[in-house]
C-alpha cells in the first residue's frame, strides 16, 4: 500500500516577521501565540506561515490551520477558494475571516459593521461529533467571533456562561467542492491562556459551602484564581464531594488533533505524529513538591518512595537547614530541584 501523507500548514494571523534561533518560528499576539505553541507540542508535524505566503505555499498542503482572525487581501481569496474546492481542508480556529461562505456560517454584526465578539461560555456537543465527543460534556471557553450557521452542520452549541442556550454554534463544518471546513467558533488561544493561567488577584473569591474555607481573611488561595466554575466544571469524585476532574485545555487540544486526523481520514491521507509520552501513554502529569523546613525529617523517606515508584518530581526548597549531600542525591536520581530564598 502506498502512504500519502498530510502537509499541514499552520498560519497565526497575527503573524507579520518571522525570528529565528527560537522553536517557533514566527512572532504573532499573545493569544496566538498560546495557540501556535500548543500546536508545537501537540506532536503535529506542521510548517509554520505568514499570511503573506499564503499565495505562494497553500498549493503545497492538504490541510491548512489559520489561528485568530484578519481580513484576507482580495488577491488571497481566490487562492483559499481554490485550494478548499480542489480537496484540500480548512480548520479556523476563532474566526472565518471574510470568506464565511466558504465555512457555512453568518458573521453577526454591531451597528458599526464590526464583527460581534464572544465572551465567556460553554461549548456542548451535538450528535457525538468525531471532535468532541458527548461524554466530554460541558466545554469552558473564552473567546471567538459570533455566527449563524447556514448550510454547515453545528458539531457543538455555544452556551452563555450559566450554561443557558444561545442559539448560536461552537464548532461547524462544511463541504465546499471536493474540500471541507471546520470553525472553531472560540477564540482557542485565549481559551488555553485563561484556563491555564487564571486571573489577577485582588479579593478572595466566594467559593461554594463544600469548599473548606480559610480562616485567615487576609490569605489568597489558588482556588481565589481559577478561571473554572464551582458549580458547572466539577463533577463527582467521591460520596458528597465534588472535584476539578476535567482536563479541559488538554481536551481542547485534543480536539484539534482530532480535527486533523478526521480530515486526514476524509482525503485518504496519513496525518504523522510524533509521540511524545513514554509506553504509548495517554498522557503525563507532573508533581511539584513545596518543601517546609519545619517538616524536613518527611524529605529523605518522600524521596525514597518516589524512587521506589519511578517518579521524579520537582522539589521547591530552601538552602537553610538542608546537607549538600541531599541536593546532590535529588540530582542523582533525575528529580528537578528548585531553591528558594525566602
Amino acid at each position: 500500500m502506498n502512504w500519502r501523507w498530510a502537509r499541514i500548514g499552520v498560519c497565526p494571523l497575527s503573524a507579520h516577521t518571522r525570528v529565528s534561533g527560537t522553536p517557533l518560528p514566527l512572532r504573532a499576539n499573545l493569544f496566538d501565540q498560546c495557540a501556535s505553541t500548543s500546536i508545537l507540542q501537540s506532536g503535529l508535524l506542521v510548517d509554520w506561515l505568514l499570511p503573506s505566503e499564503i499565495p505562494l505555499r497553500l498549493e503545497h498542503y492538504a490541510i491548512l490551520i489559520t489561528i485568530g482572525h484578519t481580513e484576507f487581501p482580495e488577491e488571497i481569496l481566490p487562492n483559499l477558494r481554490a485550494f478548499v474546492e480542489g480537496g484540500g481542508t480548512w480548520i479556523a480556529l476563532g474566526s472565518p475571516c471574510n470568506l464565511p461562505d466558504l465555512f457555512g456560517a453568518i458573521p453577526l454584526t454591531r451597528a458599526d459593521g464590526s464583527w460581534r465578539t464572544l465572551g465567556e461560555g460553554y461549548a456542548l456537543a451535538q450528535g457525538n461529533p468525531p471532535l468532541l465527543p458527548e461524554e466530554w460534556g460541558l466545554m469552558h471557553v473564552f473567546g471567538g467571533v459570533a455566527v449563524l450557521a447556514d448550510g454547515a452542520q453545528v458539531w457543538a452549541q455555544w452556551l452563555d456562561p450559566h450554561a443557558r442556550e444561545t442559539g448560536l454554534p461552537a464548532l461547524l463544518t462544511n463541504t465546499y467542492g471536493a474540500g471541507r471546513t471546520i470553525l472553531f467558533c472560540v477564540n482557542f488561544g485565549e481559551t488555553l491562556a485563561r484556563l491555564r493561567m487564571g486571573r489577577s488577584l485582588v479579593e478572595r473569591a466566594v467559593l461554594p459551602g463544600d469548599v473548606p474555607q480559610e480562616t485567615n481573611p487576609h490569605i489568597l488561595r489558588a482556588d481565589d484564581a481559577t478561571r473554572l466554575d464551582w458549580h458547572l466544571d466539577r463533577e463527582p469524585c467521591a460520596e458528597g464531594v465534588e472535584c476539578f476532574l476535567k482536563p479541559i485545555a488538554d481536551r481542547w487540544i485534543e480536539s484539534l488533533i482530532r480535527a486533523v486526523i478526521w480530515a486526514g481520514q476524509q482525503a485518504g491521507l496519513v496525518v504523522p505524529m510524533l509521540w511524545y509520552h513514554p509506553r504509548l501513554l495517554e498522557g503525563v502529569g507532573v508533581v511539584s513538591i513545596d518543601c517546609d523546613p519545619a517538616h524536613a525529617q518527611y524529605e529523605n523517606t518522600l524521596s525514597h518512595l518516589l524512587t521506589l515508584a519511578g517518579v521524579r518530581a520537582t522539589w521547591c526548597v530552601s538552602e537553610v537547614g538542608r546537607q549538600t549531600n541531599f541536593y546532590r542525591e535529588l540530582n542523582r536520581k533525575d528529580h528537578e530541584c528548585g531553591l528558594r530564598y525566602v
